[in-house]
């Protein structure tokens, strides 16, 4: 269909590529060519409120999981900073860690 608009091919070739009839191919670039303004246009006005909305609700949808992301950092941080390093102290002048003893 596009190689038909653009008139880039001729027809008999197009014809063989896609193994159609000649007749439709013209059709279809007539409907096209006449419908196509009709198929942008927004008569009223439901698209655009009805696109508005999804946008709308995709921002939403977007600060809600930041919040959730956000929460859930900040929770992972404090339960790093207040668990127990695993059976190991940590000095905070040394890269090494210790053993604990239980005694």
């Amino acid at each position: 269909m596009q190689a038909a608009i653009k008139g880039d091919e001729a027809t008999p070739e197009r014809l063989a590529r896609y193994q159609i009839h000649p007749t439709m191919v013209n059709t279809w670039k007539r409907e096209l060519l006449d419908c196509a303004p009709e198929l942008f246009d927004s008569k009223d006005g439901k698209t655009d409120k009805s696109y508005q909305d999804d946008v709308d609700n995709l921002y939403r949808y977007i600060g809600k999981l930041t919040v959730e992301r956000d929460f859930l950092h900040v929770s992972s941080i404090t339960d790093e900073k207040s668990a127990p390093f695993h059976g190991r102290a940590f000095s905070p002048g040394s890269i090494h860690c210790q053993p604990v003893s239980n005694t």
